[in-house]
């Protein structure tokens, strides 16, 4: 196992883990600042919500720091995208440490009003990196379930100001997409590039307490930039700030 992939492991506590990718030894993961940092965003986002009683998601954003490193950022531009509409999330993370301490700049797509059942089709996003490379495990859309465990798909490589889709319709599809789903914890323990079913079959029984997308491979890649565009999610396709109102 190599340090080439980060994957998020006991979201909610803490844990260790260690994927595929491009280098040569585990790296232990330090989860719980952005897990903190989910739950601020549902705290303030929960004091201002204009349609608390919505069945859809809608979105918002969170940033901070795994170590002694800057915060990230994340928010809405029109300076790049991949559909008709100008918009996409520009997230930045401007700094981090090496492989072996893995502190990192992150930042962040906080999903609300999510069901507490996992949509029956595997969710997807587009993304551009300003760089090429492995990817770090950055950008992931997680799902957190009440078993404490999670689910994640990511890519494995960037290749630099190009949108590729990790499983939705672009023209520039991850040709791996289908199997870019990590699983942590639940009845299968760590287990990588499993398609989503396969994933969601490790918490049969259980029910999504958070969904989001996180960059935060500063230990491998800062400074850089990701965008996001087209996040799908239960029948939902999240592309610009008018989608969190419609």
């Amino acid at each position: 196992m190599n340090k080439g992939l980060l994957v998020v492991a006991g979201l909610l506590g803490g844990a260790a883990a260690c994927a595929s990718g491009g280098n040569s030894t585990p790296r232990v993961i330090v989860p719980e600042a952005e897990s903190q940092a989910v739950a601020s965003d549902d705290v303030a986002f929960a004091a201002t919500d204009p349609n608390p009683g919505r069945q859809s998601i809608s979105v918002s954003f969170f940033a901070g720091h795994i170590g002694p490193v800057s915060s990230g950022s994340a928010h809405w531009t029109q300076t790049d995208s991949n559909d008709s509409d100008p918009f996409s999330v520009e997230i930045d993370v401007p700094e981090g440490g090496t492989p072996a301490n893995g502190f990192s700049s992150f930042a962040g797509i906080n999903f609300h009003h999510v069901p507490a059942q996992p949509p029956p089709n595997a969710p997807s996003f587009d993304f551009k990196a300003n760089r090429s490379g492995d990817s770090g495990g950055s950008p992931r859309l997680v799902m957190v379930f009440s078993d404490g465990g999670n689910i994640n798909l990511r890519p494995l490589t960037w290749v630099q100001n190009t949108w590729i889709s990790e499983g939705g319709p672009d023209p520039t599809p991850d040709p791996l997409a289908a199997t870019n789903w990590d699983n942590v914890g639940g009845t299968c323990g760590f287990r990588f590039e499993q398609t989503y079913q396969a994933a969601l079959a490790c918490h049969a029984g259980t029910t999504v307490t958070a969904a989001f997308i996180v960059s935060d491979s500063g230990w491998l890649n800062a400074p850089y930039q990701n965008w996001i565009d087209n996040i799908q999610y239960g029948g939902r396709t999240i592309s610009q700030p008018s989608d969190n109102t419609n």
